[in-house]
């Protein structure tokens, strides 16, 4: 392995939202962390006060030759139903694609899908409440209820609402 570090963590002390050390991990350093925590190399009494903040699940699905719609109408298509029940809906262009956000950041439970060359993706973000109440399987290294637990949540927030159907 080389002495390079491939890692990032953020450590930001007295936050205006909150007393204490805040931790941050994000994209392939979050990715890193919770293998380490799956292979029970975190010493959790080091982190004794420690609370799970926020937790991101995504999908890929790669675009087909047999889909009946484009990618582009499919994220219009979920926008106008997804307008019918929810006011924090926005499709908006970046420069790569379309991302329709769902919810707002502040929320306890966020989600975009992102539109790519030749894939949607799709992602979910758990924090606040929702997610504290899934700190202890964590740390008790129940992994697999854990990760059962908040997978179905991200199904039934992405995948099985009516509103996806084209």
């Amino acid at each position: 392995m080389s002495s390079k570090n491939k890692f990032q963590v953020l450590f930001v002390h007295e936050a205006p939202y909150w007393k204490g050390i805040s931790v941050y991990f994000s994209g392939a350093s979050a990715t890193f962390f919770y293998s380490l925590v799956k292979q029970t190399s975190i010493n959790w009494e080091f982190f004794s006060s420690a609370i799970l903040g926020r937790f991101d699940l995504n999908s890929v699905r790669k675009n087909k030759t047999e889909d009946k719609i484009s990618v582009r109408q499919f994220s219009k298509n979920c926008q106008t139903k997804l307008m019918q029940t929810n006011k924090n809906i926005s499709l908006e262009k970046n420069s790569k694609s379309l991302i329709l956000k769902i919810g707002t950041r502040r929320s306890n439970n966020y989600s975009r899908i992102y539109q790519g060359k030749n894939f949607l993706k799709f992602e979910h973000e758990m924090k606040g409440k929702f997610i504290k109440t899934y700190h202890t399987l964590l740390i008790q290294n129940h992994f697999e209820e854990f990760e059962h637990k908040l997978s179905i949540h991200f199904y039934y927030r992405l995948y099985s609402e009516k509103y996806f159907e084209n």
